[in-house]
């Protein structure tokens, strides 16, 4: 069980990097009239996430803190950012660890483990001045994305289930749609420091029952 073992310190640390990321964010009002082609006209992707699932977080960890006059800031908006970005990558890693539960037989749901996992985040959001419960709230939220993913990922290998197929598709064209948003946004902060650099993507792709699907997306950032 090492390979598990492996992927779960790597959620464990992306979990830890959510939560003071998070932290940060709560410090601002909640508005969903940020959320909007006007603030997102260049990724809808990533809009379409934020008022899926990243707006549904934000509000059980930032509860009554909430306006309808704070300005989106350019700065606002890029901590927004890296949060789906972040969040999409650990949810994301329900493929991983369906591929190694799959075919060990081992169930999706390990109360056990989720119970030690929320009690960990409910000890270090005091840390950060969040409000335990409705952290652990949060982070419940997103382990159950991240099992309805691992869902997808072992039944989606059928040439039948074009549904999940076409959802895990999707996914891919999100995560893609905001990793390329954040690393132009990097480009741009690097351009105002007089480096030049560009942008390099990889897909890494399998196939299976004849249908071709994206395994990995990486995004590179190449001084030039």
């Amino acid at each position: 069980m090492k390979e598990l073992d492996s992927l779960r310190k790597k959620i464990h640390s992306m979990d830890m990097e959510i939560l003071s990321l998070l932290a940060e964010r709560s410090r601002y009002p909640v508005n969903k009239g940020f959320y909007t082609e006007t603030n997102w006209p260049e990724n809808s992707a990533a809009l379409e996430y934020a008022n899926r699932f990243y707006l549904k977080v934000l509000e059980k960890v930032c509860g009554a803190n909430r306006s309808e006059d704070l300005e989106y800031s350019r700065e606002l908006k890029h901590l927004d950012e890296r949060i789906i970005l972040k969040l999409m990558e650990r949810t994301g890693m329900g493929m991983e660890v369906a591929r190694v539960k799959c075919p060990r037989g081992l169930s999706i749901l390990q109360k056990d483990v989720e119970k030690r996992k929320l009690r960990e985040i409910g000890r270090v959001s005091e840390r950060y001045s969040l409000d335990p419960q409705r952290t652990m709230e949060a982070f419940q939220m997103i382990m159950d994305e991240t099992k309805r993913i691992q869902k997808y990922a072992i039944d989606m290998p059928s040439s039948n289930d074009a549904v999940s197929l076409e959802t895990y598709r999707a996914g891919n064209d999100i995560a893609r749609d905001v990793m390329e948003s954040c690393a132009r946004e990097q480009i741009r902060r690097y351009a105002e420091r007089g480096i030049r650099c560009s942008l390099k993507t990889t897909e890494v792709k399998e196939t299976c029952n004849g249908e071709d699907f994206v395994r990995e997306y990486l995004v590179e950032i190449f001084e030039i």
